[in-house]
C-alpha cells in the first residue's frame, strides 16, 4: 500500500515531509481536534482512504487539554508523553478536558509538599485517568461529569 506524507501547517496539509510547522518535529506541540483532523487528512493512502478520524480524535483526549490559569501561577511543558505542570500553592486551573491515556504521565511539580492545586474541568466529558498522575503535593480534580 502506497502512503504519501503531506506537510502539516497551521491550517491543514500541503505536500512535503510530515513535520509540524516551525518545530521541525513530527509530533505536534499540543494536539487539538483541528490538528487531529488535519493529521487524518494528511496521511492519505493511494486508494484515497484516510486514517480513522475517530481513532485520531482519541489521541486528542491524551493528557489534560486546554488549560486556563484562574488563580496562582502555572507553566506547562510537554516532554514526550509526559505533561509537567509547575505551579504555586493554591493555583486553580480550568481545563477543557482532563484525561490521561495508558502510557502517558501528567506530573504536578508544586512549590512544596504542602501545596495544593485545584483542577476544574469545564468540558462536558468525564475524566479518564488510565495513565500516571503524580505530584509532590496535593492534586484536586473537580469534574461535574465524572
Amino acid at each position: 500500500m502506497n502512503t504519501r506524507k503531506r506537510r502539516l501547517t497551521g491550517r491543514c496539509a500541503t505536500e512535503g515531509p510530515a513535520r509540524w510547522a516551525g518545530t521541525g518535529s513530527s509530533v505536534p506541540p499540543q494536539l487539538t481536534a483541528s490538528a487531529i483532523t488535519c493529521a487524518a487528512l494528511a496521511w492519505v493512502t493511494a486508494g484515497g482512504a484516510a486514517l480513522s478520524v475517530s481513532g485520531l480524535l482519541a489521541l486528542a483526549q491524551a493528557n489534560p487539554q486546554g488549560p486556563t490559569v484562574i488563580n496562582g501561577n502555572a507553566t506547562f511543558t510537554t516532554e514526550g508523553n509526559k505533561l509537567v505542570i509547575r505551579n504555586t500553592d493554591g493555583t486553580v486551573i480550568n481545563w477543557q478536558s482532563f484525561n490521561i491515556q495508558p502510557g502517558e504521565h501528567t506530573h504536578f511539580q508544586q512549590s512544596s509538599a504542602m501545596s495544593t492545586v485545584i483542577n476544574r474541568v469545564i468540558g462536558n466529558d468525564p475524566s479518564k485517568i488510565l495513565g500516571l498522575l503524580t505530584s509532590n503535593g496535593k492534586v484536586v480534580l473537580v469534574n461535574p461529569f465524572g
